[in-house]
């Protein structure tokens, strides 16, 4: 088994528009992810449609988009990044090893119908995954989760140990002073 890699995720959102996202993106985002949340023709509740990566994320967010631009109701747009330290070493791919497990993991383990490739076998090194959630200020964090289906935390040990998908249900939220 390899070493767990652990990565907290900051999502920042929802933007409503590919315009709003991709003016964000542009100014305050290089690598990262995606999330898109929303209803296609005929579905009745909003789903967690796609996570996507990108070296340059505003590349990415464009009316071409194939899941985005057919996301008719409820569209939500959520920016991600890596809110932990990098891996130490060399680089195999142009993308971070964090960002291509985070995707991997979010894609399999909540099987997101439409990231394919994905969701055929788990990811091939064990992930961590924390996720949290902030409004677009960036300083501002919802205290909810944006989609009942978004984990909390992904916890995937490795294809012999199994994963663990949780979700906080009861939260107390700590002011200063209060400790």
């Amino acid at each position: 088994m390899g070493k767990q890699i652990v990565a907290i995720v900051d999502w920042y959102g929802p933007y409503r528009s590919l315009k709003e996202a991709r003016s964000a993106a542009r100014s305050d985002y290089g690598e990262g992810l995606y999330m898109l949340l929303g209803r296609k023709k005929n579905q009745k509740k909003t789903r967690i449609q796609y996570i996507g990566v990108a070296m340059d994320i505003s590349n990415r967010l464009t009316n071409n988009h194939k899941i985005a631009s057919i996301l008719e109701q409820k569209r939500e747009i959520w920016l991600g990044e890596i809110g932990s330290t990098g891996i130490p070493g060399r680089k195999n791919k142009k993308l971070a090893i964090q960002i291509d497990l985070v995707e991997w993991a979010h894609a399999y383990f909540l099987n997101i119908e439409n990231n394919k490739n994905k969701t055929k076998k788990p990811p091939d090194k064990p992930i961590t995954v924390i996720n949290r959630w902030w409004k677009k200020d960036y300083v501002t964090p919802y205290w909810t989760r944006p989609h009942k289906d978004w984990p909390d935390i992904i916890d995937f040990k490795g294809k012999d140990y199994g994963c663990t998908v949780g979700w906080v249900n009861k939260r107390k939220k700590w002011k200063m002073g209060d400790f």
